[in-house]
């Protein structure tokens, strides 16, 4: 099994700020994508995630359009470019869908997370989950807990092999192909970078 390279306590909280903003830009509200802009830059530097900083000044230009979220229904929530995991990973064998969105789901209630008014593979739902077992594995680190922090990072390299990383790529395809404005295609690209160098922080056990 692949496993992450291990990271101190301060890590694992900006890791897990880091997952929360991408979880949060995953929004029509251009005020919160502004909040969420303001507070990437750090964040991403305090992270070391390179390559990503002419990516954050085309998402910049973009939200200046007064019309750049104007296609998130129609992309998103009519199904252009559908949010969820199982859209592209059961596209082939449906019969799994429930399986898998099922194991998504244990997943959030072992861990005391419940997904409200959407299914539990959103994109939005599983960067949350992300940025929770980070954090929660870097307060249980800090406090000592070694026991709790092993079983959350256990869990956490579990989801994002089994769940998150199998189809962002996917998904940002889809949405650059179906969107007519740039912000979402560029977000996309912000996010899969971000996995990306999850990914590559990986190494064999």
């Amino acid at each position: 099994m692949a496993l992450l390279r291990s990271k101190t306590e301060e890590d694992l909280v900006i890791w897990g700020g880091l997952y929360n903003l991408l979880a949060r830009s995953f929004t029509s509200d251009t005020e919160e994508l502004g909040r969420v802009m303001e507070q990437l830059p750090r964040v991403l530097e305090l992270a070391k995630v390179a390559n990503v900083w002419h990516i954050l000044e085309n998402l910049e230009l973009a939200l200046q359009d007064s019309s750049a979220t104007e296609g998130y229904v129609k992309l998103f929530e009519m199904g252009n470019a559908p949010p969820y995991e199982t859209s592209y990973t059961c596209k082939e064998h449906p019969y799994r869908n429930n399986f898998d969105e099922a194991d998504i789901s244990g997943f959030y209630k072992a861990f005391g997370m419940k997904v409200k008014g959407d299914l539990p593979d959103h994109l939005a739902a599983e960067l949350e989950f992300m940025a929770l077992l980070y954090l929660k594995q870097g307060y249980a680190a800090l406090s000592g807990n070694n026991d709790s922090a092993e079983i959350c990072r256990e869990a956490r390299e579990k989801f994002f092999v089994e769940h998150l990383s199998k189809w962002v790529d996917q998904f940002k395809a889809e949405v650059t192909r179906q969107a007519k404005k740039p912000l979402y295609p560029l977000l996309l690209e912000l996010i899969s970078s971000v996995i990306n160098e999850t990914s590559k922080q990986e190494v064999s056990s």
